[in-house]
């Protein structure tokens, strides 16, 4: 794996123990789990960096899409909830043979990409 693009196995929260998280330029960010950005922290993407989630989006912090991209996908059934209206700017659907649920409204500033 390049340095520039870690694969986190299962679920990973922005906490007190990983702080808060930005991705820069064209790196990517795998989790095959559930990615949580908890209350007081985090994730800034800047310029068009690449999120991949397994299964669920929860976002109860701050996230800053930049120009980048969030792809769900896999196999598991994927969900996006979040404590306010979810921004991304580029967000992708790539699930496979399952359904991605969103719990709350979803602002794309980007595209909106269905595989």
């Amino acid at each position: 794996v390049a340095p520039n693009w870690p694969v986190y196995t299962g679920d990973l929260a922005l906490s007190n123990q990983s702080k808060n998280l930005t991705l820069n330029g064209a790196s990517q960010l795998t989790v095959t789990g559930t990615l949580t950005i908890n209350p007081g922290y985090t994730l800034t993407v800047n310029a068009n960096g690449y999120i991949m989630v397994g299964v669920g989006w929860l976002d109860n912090g701050t996230f800053i899409p930049g120009t980048g991209f969030v792809e769900f996908n896999g196999s598991n059934p994927g969900y996006i909830q979040a404590a306010t209206a979810q921004t991304f700017y580029n967000l992708i659907e790539n699930k496979t043979n399952t359904t991605l649920t969103i719990y709350q409204n979803v602002i794309i500033n980007g595209n909106l990409i269905t595989q």
